[in-house]
């Protein structure tokens, strides 16, 4: 072989190879930028509020008759259940407490027969001790061992532990929203990061003012009760009620790092196509924990840049990294 041609022949191969290579080298060279696509997330719409773990439904154990405790069989924080005994009563002490509040001038008249008949009376009616209306914790006991308790007063008060509620302050902007029969999620630095289920039980029908923060502003007073309690949750705690007002939702986002804005307010994001950046103009709408609502000017398919501060314009010639 001549060695013009074997020149020929060497130019021909580091010239094919320079072609195979030198893109490669060149691609190399190009920045790297990361993407991502939409992600679509479910969404929940819902009206937040913060308001205090209370006992709704408390009811007052009284005595139906006059009576002496001869026993007192709670304390504060049992647990009782519906019927069982709170109290024991001293019915022949009873009896002759209340002959002796009985007028002596009527007493007078009466012979020893009569008075006996009236003890006996008065002994039959006062019963043997004071029960429990339904399952509950005990919060306050008012009587001791001993004492004459009047008609209709006080021996204890109790407290339903499944019937806790949420009594929260709803802005007066945002009240149109809430409606009696939604469903609610419930949170507290008190519940050892614990949610509950809730539902809204009562709307008040008037407005009031409340301090919230450092301003004072109107409020609603909404009471959620809460479906699942336990022994965590407690009354006095402080929490707070996500009140769902709408059915859950798919929503297209893209991350904020991703969002750009012109100076006339206009947002757009930067999307790779054949490895050039593209500008593109987008219509957002909510702004999410995981990033901002697209409604408009992207597809599930483009390739959106999350660095999107590294562009610097369209046109760029660009490689989207591994």
């Amino acid at each position: 072989m001549k060695k013009r041609d074997k020149f020929l022949l060497v130019f021909v191969v580091l010239f094919g190879l320079g072609c195979m290579i030198a893109p490669r080298l060149f691609v190399a060279t190009l920045p790297k930028v990361n993407v991502t696509h939409l992600k679509q997330i479910e969404y929940l719409n819902y009206v937040s509020a913060s308001g205090v773990i209370e006992q709704r439904n408390k009811q007052q154990i009284k005595s139906q008759f006059p009576l002496i405790v001869s026993e007192v069989l709670v304390d504060t924080g049992d647990k009782v259940k519906k019927g069982q005994p709170v109290i024991k009563v001293d019915r022949d002490q009873t009896a002759q407490k209340i002959l002796e509040t009985t007028s002596l001038a009527t007493m007078a008249d009466n012979s020893t027969e009569n008075i006996m008949t009236s003890y006996k009376d008065i002994y039959d009616k006062v019963p043997a001790q004071v029960t429990s209306s339904f399952d509950g914790v005990i919060e306050t006991v008012s009587v001791t061992t001993g004492d004459f308790v009047a008609q209709d007063c006080t021996i204890a008060s109790m407290v339903s532990g499944e019937d806790l509620i949420v009594n929260i302050q709803v802005p007066e902007n945002k009240i149109s929203k809430v409606a009696l029969g939604q469903k609610a999620e419930i949170s507290g630095e008190g519940f050892e990061d614990g949610k509950y289920k809730g539902v809204v039980s009562s709307i008040s029908p008037s407005a009031r003012k409340a301090i919230v923060g450092n301003s004072q502003e109107t409020v609603i007073d909404v009471l959620v009760k809460i479906s699942n309690p336990d022994q965590k949750i407690k009354c006095g705690f402080s929490a707070k009620a996500d009140i769902i007002i709408d059915a859950p939702c798919k929503v297209a986002v893209v991350p904020y790092e991703a969002l750009l804005q012109e100076v006339d307010g206009r947002e757009y994001v930067y999307v790779v196509e054949n490895g050039v950046t593209v500008k593109r103009y987008i219509t957002t709408n909510k702004e999410l924990s995981d990033g901002i609502e697209v409604k408009s000017g992207l597809t599930p398919n483009d390739y959106i840049i999350k660095d999107a501060e590294k562009v610097k314009k369209s046109g760029t010639l660009v490689k989207i990294a591994d």
